[in-house]
């Protein structure tokens, strides 16, 4: 009877987001660029690959829906490099006629040091032995930020590390002082190298891409009238400090004498 239920609300879910369109084909969003379109596809509706769990084929295992273990993200974890780990909830049962209780297991994170060799820095991260062991695996903190989508780094930090690089790979502004070294990298590099109109679109938030488009699209901002009117007030007062007698014959004609009133007092 759970069973049945648990597949009745997951195909129930199927139906209710197959009914709803996807953001970016929504009003304001849709006017973003495809660049960023890419970049958004790839971050958050690409599925992750599997870390804390092994997947099988198949719709079912062991009378349960074959899904992936589901965890749970919090604001402080975009400060980390996690190696696409997370806060897993569940239930732990220490003896067969004790009643479950709940559990999260947290990753096992600590202060370390990676460096970047693109550009040229180190940085004081919080990671897991996870990423170490990425790291070790792609052979070089760069590859592996270069290789792993934006759905396995996941973290802010991580995604915005990878923009920065992107960047630098389309800017080619590393090492002016050292041509050698910079052809190097340029040739190690080269099969993650992307247009820098693509890089400037990588790794920003909706936020930021919505605020990016706004200001592209407008580059000349309107200024308001009533700051048009301040600075024309303050240049007329400056000139008739410095030479009163100069607009005494204008005055009749000017905006500023037609919004003069006079006052009499008895």
């Amino acid at each position: 009877m759970v069973f049945l239920t648990v597949a009745r609300f997951a195909k129930s879910l199927q139906l209710l987001k197959a009914r709803i369109p996807p953001m970016l084909e929504r009003e304001p969003y849709k006017n973003l660029p495809a660049a960023y379109h890419k970049f958004y596809a790839e971050w958050k509706f690409n599925e992750p690959s599997p870390v804390n769990y092994r997947p099988e084929e198949g719709r079912y295992r062991d009378r349960v829906i074959n899904l992936p273990i589901p965890t749970i993200w919090t604001p402080e974890l975009d400060n980390m490099l996690l190696g696409g780990e997370a806060i897993i909830k569940g239930y732990m049962q220490k003896k067969e006629n004790k009643r479950r209780v709940p559990r999260w297991w947290i990753p096992d994170i600590f202060k370390t040091v990676v460096y970047s060799e693109i550009l040229d820095k180190y940085m004081s991260v919080i990671a897991t032995r996870k990423l170490i062991e990425l790291v070790h695996h792609h052979q070089g903190f760069d590859n592996y930020i270069l290789k792993s989508p934006a759905c396995d780094l996941r973290s802010n930090l991580a995604i915005k590390i990878k923009r920065q690089i992107l960047l630098a790979l389309a800017k080619q502004d590393f090492y002016p002082e050292d041509p050698a070294k910079k052809a190097a990298i340029l040739e190690k590099y080269k099969d993650y190298t992307v247009p820098l109109d693509e890089a400037e679109w990588y790794g920003l938030t909706m936020r930021e891409a919505m605020i990016k488009n706004h200001l592209s699209n407008n580059q000349e901002e309107p200024v308001p009238l009533k700051n048009q009117y301040r600075m024309e007030l303050i240049e007329y007062l400056k000139e008739q400090r410095d030479n009163p007698d100069a607009h005494k014959s204008s005055d009749e004609g000017s905006w500023l004498k037609q919004l003069k009133t006079k006052v009499s007092f008895t």
